[in-house]
């Protein structure tokens, strides 16, 4: 019995690894997690600054956002065309999306 609470408590406690083999083990799995996890960025950085778009102005920005939240709001209204059976629901639908599509065609 005593042996069974001997090697419990060094199963629990970690004794049957030696320490210097365990911090071995534990420094070459973090060092090859973080090498490719450093590699990786690394690729990234690469391709980010390879494929660097210009900068954009203020309102360049501000016109993108617009275009962006326009062509959203025309998907939304799609899908609820789709789906619309009341016919005086689907004739404002259909109104909504014919004044996106002409503030799409302002913007762009």
């Amino acid at each position: 019995m005593r042996w069974a609470i001997s090697f419990r408590s060094n199963l629990i406690e970690g004794h049957w690894l030696s320490h210097s083999f365990r911090d071995r083990y534990n420094l070459l799995v973090a060092r090859g997690w973080e090498s490719k996890s450093v590699e990786q960025q690394q690729d990234e950085a690469r391709s980010d600054s390879r494929s660097q778009k210009p900068r954009l102005t203020p309102e360049q920005v501000a016109r993108e956002r617009q275009k962006q939240s326009l062509i959203l709001s025309r998907q939304r209204i799609l899908q609820q065309l789709e789906k619309a059976q009341n016919a005086n629901h689907r004739k404002m639908l259909a109104s909504a999306l014919a004044d996106l599509d002409a503030e799409l065609a302002r913007l762009t």
